[in-house]
């Protein structure tokens, strides 16, 4: 009976001290009510300052976009759609537009960039094809990989670092061009100047062509590659038209030369004949590779006739000299007989090996003679 007493007591203890703690909490809600009233009308209020900061930096940023050329007619829309439902005071409603505006915002840089990265990727596939073309060795590698970093950042991270990763991207196709640039220089540039010193040497009036190589000089050095590359490859070609024109003039001197020493004269002039055909179509490569040649096979032709005439002018001599000793044996024997005093012809005898002597330096002179007229 005690027992169930203390317990009854118990419970109406707990009662009242759940009931009192109750006028506690509604108490102390009534007094915080204001309190959370202001905290909730000051985050509102720093939620309309960053919506309206927002939408100025995208007014901004639309009309950068807009003198590029992009259309920005829907985000301009969604932008004043946007700004009225906030100035009514319609938070959530403006932060949905905001939301719409972002995306609408996202796919058109999208769109920017996607041409501009495609420009990129092909001036850089036309620049290290052409720099190959051209014997210089490329790396690409690193060039490559950055624009895969680009396309990547385009497509899943934060479009406003695609910009700063664009202009790193031309930063360093521009630094890869003129390293290559200054590899094709070289490459091009040294046999242009060698060709011209040889010319020079030869005795040739090369002033036309340093002239036009200084000119070509100072657009590469002015940065002015386009213009540098349509220069020095007409430099290039008027260099091989000197080469060709030099070339024509010894294989035409050649050809009379044939003629001059008995050789066969028909054939090369057909081929000097061919080749001027070739000068004037403009293919100095093609002129100057036959040239060359042919000139090998004068050369050749040209000594071993000269070496026959020597050869032909020897024996001639040597038959002459034997014909004179002949006929002064001959009037000796026969004055002899006739009793006619002989000593003359004997003196000429004794003197033939110095008439042969003579004969031989004559025969050297009119050889020589012959030689230089031809």
């Amino acid at each position: 009976m005690l027992l169930r007493l203390r317990r009854r007591r118990r419970a109406k203890e707990e009662v009242a001290v759940e009931e009192r703690g109750a006028e506690v909490e509604e108490k102390e809600a009534v007094e915080k009510a204001p309190e959370r009233e202001e905290e909730g009308a000051k985050i509102e209020e720093e939620r309309k300052k960053e919506i309206a900061q927002k939408l100025e930096e995208y007014e901004k940023e639309m009309d950068k976009l807009a003198e590029e050329g992009l259309d920005v007619g829907p985000l301009r829309r969604i932008h004043s759609l946007t700004k009225g439902k906030l100035e009514a005071g319609e938070l959530e409603g403006a932060g949905e537009l905001l939301r719409r505006f972002e995306i609408a915002h996202r796919n058109l840089i999208k769109k920017k960039y996607s041409s501009k990265i495609e420009e990129l990727q092909r001036r850089l596939e036309e620049r290290a094809g052409y720099f190959a073309s051209q014997g210089v060795d490329v790396e690409t590698e690193d060039l490559s990989g950055l624009m895969d970093s680009i396309k990547k950042e385009l497509e899943e991270g934060d479009v406003k670092r695609v910009g700063g990763l664009i202009e790193e991207f031309e930063r360093r196709l521009a630094s890869f061009e003129r390293d290559a640039y200054n590899m094709l220089y070289q490459r091009r540039m040294i046999p242009i100047i060698n060709g011209i010193k040889s010319l020079e040497e030869r005795g040739v009036d090369v002033s036309r062509l340093r002239g036009h190589l200084e000119s070509v000089k100072e657009l590469f050095m002015g940065g002015d590659y386009s213009g540098w590359e349509r220069e020095s490859l007409q430099l290039e070609r008027n260099v091989q038209a000197y080469e060709a024109n030099y070339l024509l003039n010894r294989l035409r001197e050649a050809v009379v030369k044939l003629g001059e020493v008995g050789g066969p004269q028909g054939v090369y002039t057909q081929k000097y004949n061919e080749a001027v055909g070739a000068y004037r179509e403009g293919s100095f490569a093609a002129v100057i590779e036959m040239c060359e040649s042919t000139l090998k096979e004068t050369e050749r032709v040209i000594e071993m006739c000269e070496s026959t005439l020597k050869e032909t002018e020897r024996l001639y001599e040597e038959h002459s000299h034997r014909r004179l000793k002949e006929s002064l044996l001959e009037l000796i024997t026969r004055g002899e007989q006739l009793g006619v005093s002989t000593e003359p012809y004997r003196e000429t005898l004794s003197r033939s090996d110095e008439l042969t002597s003579f004969s031989r330096r004559v025969g050297e002179r009119r050889r020589k003679g012959f030689l230089k007229r031809a």
